[in-house]
């Protein structure tokens, strides 16, 4: 069940990740052009091509015979996530990742670091678990794993609370 559960948890957050840029697509584009890490019309196709390619990661996990499709897709674009904000922790700037769209604020911080390696411990814990597991959709499974996507939104959001005091109180 535990499998399932991360598969779960996977396939809603890079869902809602997809459809909340996908909703604010010119958002999401422009955080990407700010990354100034690719030329302007590449940055352009990159980011729109981003959600839909969240999208087709998240369903490929969802059967057996396509989840190691899936988790390919999924570790291709952590990958390119990490080198991203590698790049903009290294020059100091502070860009807004909209990596949920418009549905909450964040910026590209040591946080946004730590979600990466995250995704990517749960992605190699499927990929382990592929070939002893078969995915049981079941109540139990579905709502531990839309919850634990509930509970990374709001560490999210908490972290980005705890950052605007900070600043405020100038520490």
């Amino acid at each position: 069940m535990l499998a399932s559960v991360v598969v779960i948890h996977l396939v809603s957050l890079f869902t809602l990740s997809a459809v909340t840029k996908l909703i604010s697509i010119k958002l999401f584009v422009q955080s990407v052009q700010q990354f100034q890490l690719l030329p302007k019309r590449l940055a352009i196709l990159f980011g729109g091509c981003i959600p839909l390619i969240e999208l087709i990661g998240a369903s490929l996990l969802l059967y057996h015979h396509s989840r190691l499709y899936g988790i390919l897709v999924i570790i291709v674009l952590l990958t390119l996530f990490s080198y991203a904000v590698r790049s903009v922790l290294r020059t100091g700037k502070q860009i807004s990742c909209s990596c949920y769209g418009r549905l909450l604020e964040a910026e590209v911080d040591r946080f946004t670091g730590g979600k990466i390696i995250y995704l990517f411990i749960l992605v190699g814990f499927v990929a382990v678990m592929h070939s002893y597991v078969l995915l049981e959709i079941t109540v139990p499974a579905v709502i531990t794993g839309t919850g634990l996507t509930i509970l990374f939104l709001f560490s999210q959001k908490m972290w980005f609370i705890y950052k605007e005091n900070m600043a405020r109180l100038g520490k």
